[in-house]
């Protein structure tokens, strides 16, 4: 993997392309990697790219809608650096407030209550709020 830390040069045009419509499910085509944390309503993992070897951090967080069951789900990827993966500085916890690498880019999924996804491109990595 090559060393990238500029928002621009991260992943290749299959995995972090310049729509965030098309970088979606691109990324569902990733490699599946290392676990960090598996709640039944938190999940953080790392995903690789087959084609270009980027390492992304996935954050995945669901809000228990108990009323009508129609859960809020919230999906962030992050591209990290291969300082990063070595050293896995991803500086998170579950009540983080702070960004992760604040200028990033990131991609950004929202399936809010009543159906609908939002797909688009942020930056920096936030833990959304979770049951």
């Amino acid at each position: 993997m090559i060393n990238k830390t500029s928002t621009d040069e991260f992943g290749c045009a299959q995995c972090w392309p310049d729509s965030a419509d098309a970088a979606w499910p691109m990324m569902q085509k990733t490699e599946r990697g290392d676990d960090i944390c598996d709640e039944s309503h938190l999940h953080i993992m790392l995903s690789i790219c087959g084609t270009c070897q980027q390492h992304f951090l996935w954050v995945f967080t669901e809000k228990i809608d108990w009323a009508a069951g129609d859960d809020p789900q919230h999906w962030a990827v992050l591209p990290l650096t291969q300082d990063e993966v070595k050293a896995r500085n991803y500086a998170l916890s579950y009540d983080a407030a702070a960004p992760l690498q604040p200028t990033r880019r990131s991609l950004q999924v929202d399936a809010p209550k009543g159906g609908g996804m939002d797909i688009f491109w942020s930056t920096g990595l936030f833990i959304g709020s979770h049951d």
